[in-house]
């Protein structure tokens, strides 16, 4: 059980070193990762004594969690950013794109 809990905090102490310049993808393998690992914790049966002793472990994680969730969302409004951007550039294309119709049509001669 143990390892289960140094894993946590190894994979949380890497990220919060890595955090300036982490990737989404990296974030989303950590958040996997650690999804696993928790839920491994989570399916063991926990006595009151060992629920103590991973108390303090528990809140320096949950701690540092709120650092790699500033993260995630710069990254979220990053890319709503970019969503943004680019629908207001589909917006003004549209506007160019139209099809224009011609009531009439004039000819030219030549003289």
């Amino acid at each position: 059980m143990d390892d289960l809990w140094d894993r946590l905090e190894d994979l949380t102490s890497q990220m919060l070193s890595r955090l300036d310049v982490v990737s989404e993808d990296e974030l989303l393998e950590y958040v996997e990762v650690r999804e696993e690992v928790i839920n491994q914790i989570k399916s063991y049966k926990w006595e009151e004594v060992k629920k103590a002793h991973y108390r303090d472990v528990t809140e320096r994680i949950l701690n540092c969690d709120k650092l790699i969730m500033k993260k995630m969302v710069w990254f979220q409004e990053q890319n709503n950013s970019g969503i943004h951007k680019i629908n207001a550039a589909k917006r003004q294309k549209s506007a160019y794109d139209g099809e224009i119709q011609f009531d009439s049509v004039l000819f030219d001669r030549r003289k």
